[in-house]
């Protein structure tokens, strides 16, 4: 962990920069810390001011929580308050577009209950500040025992994301859809149940995590859930979290599969108010599961 000294700074209101670079003094930091403190030296008045709401001249605590190639994640405390801060490698378009499908994910979505909170962004270093978020994540808290119960939470959990999330008109059913992508199982599984497919529409578009990874949604300490990591967001058709979701936990638990299914499905049923039905959905969710089983697809992200 490496301490700083933060000296004043001007609030950025969500947009970090505008001019308001200005050096910092600190003289240790623990190796792994070494590329973040380089890249945010510049900002780090600004970044103290705006996790600690406005505590002027606070002491500032890094922590490095996980990295790796494409992406460095650290912890920031100060004046009491603590945020979470995503410095992405810039070597690539990938790279960059990681940057700027979270941070308009993020923006579009400041604000709603379902998402952490984004505090601020700049792109310049293509960095992106949220506020920390207690809690666990549902891969940690998944058991066997209480998969049922989560699955109802998180069913219940996606029709609530997606009241509120972007929205794009969009026609066409499920067959034709996933004839497009085949999603790694091919054309066969999706041909056999093509007369199911066709008969199941599209009911638009909305913004997904499109992220199958359970440790990217956190449980908080009051039961609630959240989600964390925008990089892969993109407009896909309305319940398409549910159906990546569903997958992730059935080959997880395939012993559980279909008691998982029909609580999401309840807890679905019982906060969307759109024109999705959890039972078509679940009716697409059994021709992609029985495609990864013919297919012995791995397992999909914990």
């Amino acid at each position: 962990m490496t301490n700083l000294s933060a000296a004043h700074a001007t609030n950025f209101h969500g947009q970090i920069g505008r001019g308001q670079e200005r050096a910092n003094s600190f003289h240790t930091f623990e190796s792994g810390l070494d590329p973040v403190c380089k890249t945010i030296s510049p900002l780090l008045d600004a970044i103290a001011l705006t996790v600690s709401n406005g505590v002027l001249g606070a002491e500032v605590s890094l922590s490095l929580l996980k990295e790796s190639e494409s992406r460095r994640c650290v912890r920031v405390d100060t004046g009491g308050h603590s945020g979470f801060l995503k410095l992405f490698a810039q070597r690539n378009h990938a790279d960059r577009l990681r940057y700027v499908r979270e941070r308009d994910a993020l923006t579009l979505l400041k604000g709603k209950a379902q998402v952490v909170r984004h505090l601020a962004h700049y792109d310049k270093r293509s960095l992106i500040l949220t506020r920390w978020q207690p809690g666990r994540s549902l891969s940690d808290v998944i058991t066997k025992g209480n998969c049922v119960n989560i699955a109802r939470s998180l069913g219940q959990f996606l029709a609530s994301y997606e009241a509120v999330a972007p929205a794009q008109p969009a026609a066409g059913n499920w067959y034709t859809y996933l004839c497009g992508i085949q999603n790694g199982l091919g054309f066969g599984p999706i041909h056999q149940a093509q007369d199911v497919l066709k008969d199941i529409p599209l009911c638009g578009l909305s913004l997904a995590q499109n992220d199958s990874a359970l440790s990217n949604i956190i449980v908080t300490p009051e039961g609630n859930l959240k989600f964390c990591d925008f990089e892969s967001a993109v407009f896909k058709p309305r319940g398409w979290s549910y159906l990546n979701l569903y997958l992730t936990l059935a080959q997880r638990l395939p012993e559980r599969a279909q008691d998982i299914m029909c609580a999401m499905a309840e807890g679905y049923s019982s906060a969307h108010r759109g024109a999705v039905l959890a039972s078509e959905l679940n009716a697409v969710a059994n021709v992609l599961f029985c495609g990864i089983a013919a297919n012995g697809l791995p397992r999909g992200s914990q």
